[in-house]
């Protein structure tokens, strides 16, 4: 496009990971011009969404001027509250309202909807939960792209705006995209109709999170002159990988037929072994890892070993810590969900937004201030008897009412004087002047040490990196928010061993893959067979040179002969070397 003479500032691309639109940017600085790659707009569907959302919120109105990102764990905090006096479990309520969100379908229509007392519930608590977040002036993760659809359809100016600003849209990855996802590439691209969608079907391994195969692959007959071009080349993999790879996927029915092809070498053939338990597989691991790297003179980081669920990494992480091989696990708690992180994005999520209850709920005992249930749940009442009043007018209204003791009133008192001196001063600070200031003024060093002394170390590093992270940022209410978004905070590159699983490997690579654990009712496991064998496409092409598959005979689920999957079957032989035999 940017050869045809195309400004690439009415360019909208969208991503689904923050690294894949840096390394687009990336690319089109080195292969073109940086200026250039500067002014196209390039960030994940929830980055993008969040920055219109923050320009033209008040149109909805629904929301305050700085309103907050609840994270999950704060969304799960809201819904258990709700949830406590239903039958309905939380998690089973999360997920339909999650669902729901992603059609488009409101609180009100689902309650219109209802065809039983179940879904009358499961509607009544999504019209609570919803109308919680609303009175802490907050929005979830999937209210980003939700409210954004929903400013699209009813405001045309806003639409009009939109789509006279991006003229050209680009859909990275787009097989994972979810319905809200699809329509909100209709609605931006319906007036100039240029929509290109980048996507693999046979790398479609999201279901359970939304992404909607069948609607993707119908997209040409509901957008009028749509060109279908496949791009058939794979350049990472050796011809062996890419031929065996091709042998299973094509026992998927629901697929477009595409001719994929390699020019790289033909390479390694994919080898197999099958040990009895999974620590003999895990001592095999360890032998395939030193013949990789004495013979094939690889590093630890250009290796990855990947499985079907967690619960398979531990008798694997037990045979590299016993041969002291360094490995990293992906995927593990995420820097932002860590306590010590969360505790202090909360401070300044209440600094910031005084409506937020969940960030007040966290904080107000940080540290400790002998502020108990029932003095929370007081305030809590009263909150809600002063519906628009901000939690921290009404904090100091009960303190100048005495409706605490005077002891208590001096803590609250306290409290509130810190927080109302922060807003006051939340804009002569940076963000990472600010986030210190928190650090420092509520003493959380000493916190962090009475709470475990044998990892205050560690802890308090992680939060002085919260601080550095901060310093890359000019506005602290963008730096908090951008922590409830698509963040990748990927620690310094060492060579270290990558484990993680076989939905966290992609969009990833590596010179040489270990897959574990392929018995049958694992991989494939109980869900769908189709969108199970694209997992398994997708963990086999992540190898750029070597690829090895084993499982254990025996597991500790199952007394009997494990089988194992499937799909090492429908690999075709002259690609396969089977090494269960060998020593």
């Amino acid at each position: 496009m940017l050869l045809h003479g195309i400004k690439p500032e009415s360019i909208l691309l969208f991503t689904f990971t923050v690294k894949a639109a840096n390394e687009i940017k990336e690319r089109i600085a080195d292969s073109i011009d940086k200026s250039i790659a500067d002014k196209i707009t390039i960030g994940t569907y929830h980055s993008v969404c969040f920055k219109i959302l923050k320009k033209y919120y008040s149109s909805l109105n629904i929301l305050k001027h700085d309103f907050t990102i609840y994270d999950q764990q704060d969304s799960e905090n809201v819904l258990k509250k709700i949830c406590s006096e239903s039958s309905i479990d939380f998690k089973t309520a999360s997920s339909y309202i999650s669902h729901q969100k992603d059609n488009i379908i409101s609180p009100e229509e689902t309650a219109k909807n209802a065809l039983n007392p179940f879904d009358a519930e499961k509607a009544k608590i999504y019209s609570e939960y919803q109308k919680t977040l609303t009175r802490n002036n907050a929005i979830d993760f999937d209210d980003i792209i939700y409210y954004t659809v929903i400013l699209l359809e009813k405001f045309s100016n806003i639409r009009e705006i939109l789509t006279e600003q991006y003229k050209y849209i680009v859909s990275d990855e787009s097989q994972d995209a979810s319905v809200s996802n699809i329509r909100l590439l209709q609605l931006l691209s319906a007036k100039h109709n240029n929509l290109c969608m980048f996507l693999d079907d046979d790398q479609s391994i999201y279901k359970f999170r939304g992404a909607d195969l069948d609607s993707i692959l119908h997209i040409p007959e509901v957008i009028k002159d749509m060109q279908i071009l496949h791009l058939n080349r794979n350049y990472r993999s050796t011809q062996n990988i890419v031929n065996g790879a091709l042998s299973v996927i094509d026992n998927n029915c629901n697929r477009c037929n595409k001719n994929l092809f390699t020019e790289n070498e033909v390479g390694e053939k994919i080898y197999y072994c099958e040990k009895y338990s999974p620590e003999q597989e895990g001592k095999n691991v360890v032998n395939i890892i030193k013949y990789l790297t004495t013979k094939q003179h690889l590093e630890y980081k250009d290796i990855a070993i990947l499985y079907r669920n967690n619960s398979q990494s531990k008798p694997i992480e037990t045979a590299l810590i016993q041969n002291n091989i360094s490995y990293s696990i992906k995927n593990g708690i995420a820097f932002f969900e860590r306590k010590e992180i969360k505790d202090i994005i909360a401070y300044a999520k209440f600094i910031i937004n005084h409506y937020d209850d969940e960030a007040f709920n966290r904080v107000i005992n940080i540290p400790q201030r002998g502020i108990g249930p029932s003095t929370i749940a007081k305030v809590e009442s009263y909150v809600n008897e002063h519906i628009g009043s901000d939690m921290l007018v009404c904090l100091k209204n009960m303190c100048a009412e005495k409706l605490f003791s005077k002891k208590m009133s001096e803590k609250i008192s306290e409290f509130a004087s810190f927080i109302e001196k922060m807003t006051q001063d939340i804009d002569s600070f940076t963000p990472a002047e600010f986030i210190r200031k928190i650090i420092s003024d509520i003493g959380y060093a000493a916190v962090l040490q009475k709470e475990d002394p044998e990892s205050y170390a560690d802890r308090f590093t992680n939060v002085l990196q919260l601080v550095s992270i901060a310093g890359a940022y000019i506005d602290i209410r963008d730096f908090i928010n951008i922590t409830s978004l698509d963040i990748d905070t990927d620690e310094e590159e060492t060579n270290k061993v990558t484990l993680t699983t076989m939905h966290g490997c992609k969009g990833l690579e590596w010179p040489a893959v270990i897959m574990i654990g392929l018995t049958d009712f694992v991989i494939p496991g109980r869900s769908d067979p189709e969108e199970e064998r694209r997992l398994f496409y997708v963990a086999m092409t992540r190898a750029k040179k070597y690829l090895f598959l084993s499982r254990p005979i025996f597991t500790a689920q199952c007394k009997e002969p494990s089988r194992r999957s499937r799909f090492i079957d429908e690999i075709d032989s002259q690609y396969l070397i089977n090494m269960s035999n060998k020593k």
